[in-house]
Protein backbone atom coordinates (compact mmCIF):
# COMPACT_ATOMS: atom_id res chain seq x y z
CA UNK A 1 0.00 0.00 0.00
CA UNK A 2 1.27 3.42 -0.81
CA UNK A 3 1.15 6.43 1.52
CA UNK A 4 -2.08 8.38 1.17
CA UNK A 5 -4.12 5.21 0.67
CA UNK A 6 -6.87 4.12 3.08
CA UNK A 7 -6.28 0.81 4.86
CA UNK A 8 -8.52 -1.22 7.18
CA UNK A 9 -7.70 -1.46 10.87
CA UNK A 10 -9.30 -3.10 13.89
CA UNK A 11 -10.16 -0.54 16.58
CA UNK A 12 -10.35 -1.51 20.28
CA UNK A 13 -13.03 0.51 22.04
CA UNK A 14 -13.55 1.36 25.69
CA UNK A 15 -15.88 -1.03 27.55
CA UNK A 16 -19.50 -0.65 26.40
CA UNK A 17 -18.60 2.33 24.17
CA UNK A 18 -18.49 0.78 20.69
CA UNK A 19 -21.46 2.84 19.53
CA UNK A 20 -19.99 6.03 21.03
CA UNK A 21 -16.69 5.39 19.23
CA UNK A 22 -18.49 4.59 15.95
CA UNK A 23 -20.49 7.81 16.19
CA UNK A 24 -17.38 9.89 16.85
CA UNK A 25 -15.30 8.23 14.11
CA UNK A 26 -18.15 8.68 11.62
CA UNK A 27 -17.72 12.45 11.97
CA UNK A 28 -14.11 12.31 10.74
CA UNK A 29 -13.66 12.93 7.03
CA UNK A 30 -12.00 10.08 5.15
CA UNK A 31 -13.04 7.33 7.58
CA UNK A 32 -15.16 4.35 6.55
CA UNK A 33 -16.58 2.22 9.38
CA UNK A 34 -17.69 -1.36 9.65
CA UNK A 35 -19.50 -2.46 12.81
CA UNK A 36 -20.67 -6.04 12.27
CA UNK A 37 -23.57 -7.03 14.51
CA UNK A 38 -25.51 -10.18 15.28
CA UNK A 39 -29.27 -10.47 15.81
CA UNK A 40 -30.37 -13.27 18.13
CA UNK A 41 -33.08 -14.27 20.55
CA UNK A 42 -32.42 -13.81 24.26
CA UNK A 43 -34.40 -15.05 27.20
CA UNK A 44 -35.90 -12.25 29.24
CA UNK A 45 -38.29 -11.89 32.16
CA UNK A 46 -41.17 -11.49 29.71
CA UNK A 47 -40.08 -14.37 27.47
CA UNK A 48 -37.76 -14.48 24.47
CA UNK A 49 -36.93 -11.22 22.70
CA UNK A 50 -34.86 -10.22 19.70
CA UNK A 51 -31.65 -8.23 20.35
CA UNK A 52 -28.90 -6.87 18.10
CA UNK A 53 -25.39 -6.59 19.55
CA UNK A 54 -21.84 -6.19 18.20
CA UNK A 55 -20.50 -9.39 16.64
CA UNK A 56 -17.10 -8.60 18.18
CA UNK A 57 -17.87 -6.86 21.50
CA UNK A 58 -15.45 -4.01 22.10
CA UNK A 59 -14.17 -3.83 18.51
CA UNK A 60 -15.04 -2.17 15.23
CA UNK A 61 -13.26 -1.82 11.89
CA UNK A 62 -12.20 1.44 10.26
CA UNK A 63 -10.62 2.30 6.91
CA UNK A 64 -8.52 5.45 6.80
CA UNK A 65 -5.16 6.84 5.75
CA UNK A 66 -2.96 6.43 8.86
CA UNK A 67 -0.58 9.19 7.72
CA UNK A 68 -3.49 11.62 7.65
CA UNK A 69 -5.68 10.52 10.57
CA UNK A 70 -3.57 8.20 12.74
CA UNK A 71 -3.10 10.70 15.57
CA UNK A 72 -6.81 11.58 15.68
CA UNK A 73 -7.75 8.03 16.66
CA UNK A 74 -5.99 8.22 20.01
CA UNK A 75 -8.05 11.25 21.00
CA UNK A 76 -11.48 10.03 19.87
CA UNK A 77 -14.14 9.45 22.53
CA UNK A 78 -14.80 5.76 23.07
CA UNK A 79 -11.57 4.58 21.37
CA UNK A 80 -8.76 2.90 23.31
CA UNK A 81 -6.30 2.11 20.50
CA UNK A 82 -5.74 0.35 17.19
CA UNK A 83 -5.09 -3.39 17.48
CA UNK A 84 -1.38 -4.01 16.98
CA UNK A 85 0.82 -6.81 15.63
CA UNK A 86 4.47 -6.76 16.73
CA UNK A 87 4.07 -3.23 18.06
CA UNK A 88 2.64 -1.82 14.81
CA UNK A 89 -1.01 -1.14 13.96
CA UNK A 90 -1.91 -4.19 11.89
CA UNK A 91 -3.90 -4.01 8.68
CA UNK A 92 -7.03 -6.14 8.41
CA UNK A 93 -6.85 -8.37 5.32
CA UNK A 94 -9.20 -7.33 2.49
CA UNK A 95 -10.80 -10.80 2.36
CA UNK A 96 -11.79 -10.47 6.04
CA UNK A 97 -13.42 -7.09 5.31
CA UNK A 98 -15.21 -8.63 2.30
CA UNK A 99 -16.57 -11.45 4.49
CA UNK A 100 -17.82 -9.00 7.10
CA UNK A 101 -19.50 -6.89 4.42
CA UNK A 102 -21.18 -10.02 3.08
CA UNK A 103 -23.16 -10.40 6.32
CA UNK A 104 -26.03 -8.57 4.74
CA UNK A 105 -27.83 -5.26 4.96
CA UNK A 106 -26.41 -3.06 7.71
CA UNK A 107 -23.74 -5.64 8.55
CA UNK A 108 -26.15 -7.71 10.65
CA UNK A 109 -25.77 -11.48 10.93
CA UNK A 110 -29.11 -13.15 11.64
CA UNK A 111 -28.73 -15.85 14.28
CA UNK A 112 -32.43 -16.23 15.06
CA UNK A 113 -32.47 -19.92 14.23
CA UNK A 114 -31.54 -22.28 17.06
CA UNK A 115 -27.76 -22.48 17.30
CA UNK A 116 -26.01 -25.85 17.40
CA UNK A 117 -25.26 -27.08 20.90
CA UNK A 118 -22.17 -28.64 22.49
CA UNK A 119 -21.16 -31.92 20.87
CA UNK A 120 -22.91 -31.24 17.55
CA UNK A 121 -20.84 -31.53 14.36
CA UNK A 122 -20.86 -28.54 12.00
CA UNK A 123 -19.54 -27.70 8.53
CA UNK A 124 -18.75 -24.14 7.44
CA UNK A 125 -20.74 -23.29 4.32
CA UNK A 126 -19.29 -19.87 3.41
CA UNK A 127 -16.42 -17.62 4.26
CA UNK A 128 -12.77 -17.97 5.13
CA UNK A 129 -13.19 -21.46 6.57
CA UNK A 130 -15.54 -22.79 3.87
CA UNK A 131 -15.63 -26.59 3.80
CA UNK A 132 -13.97 -27.01 7.21
CA UNK A 133 -15.69 -29.22 9.78
CA UNK A 134 -15.67 -29.15 13.54
CA UNK A 135 -17.50 -29.85 16.75
CA UNK A 136 -19.22 -27.26 18.91
CA UNK A 137 -17.45 -27.05 22.27
CA UNK A 138 -19.64 -24.42 23.94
Amino acid sequence: MSPGEARWFCVRCKPRQVRVAAGQLATLEGVELLLPRVRRRRKGKDGPREVTAPLFPGYLFAAFDPAELGAAFGHTRGVLHLVRKSGQAGDVEPKVVAELRALGPGGVLDALEPLPGPGQRIRVLRGLFEGEQGEVVR
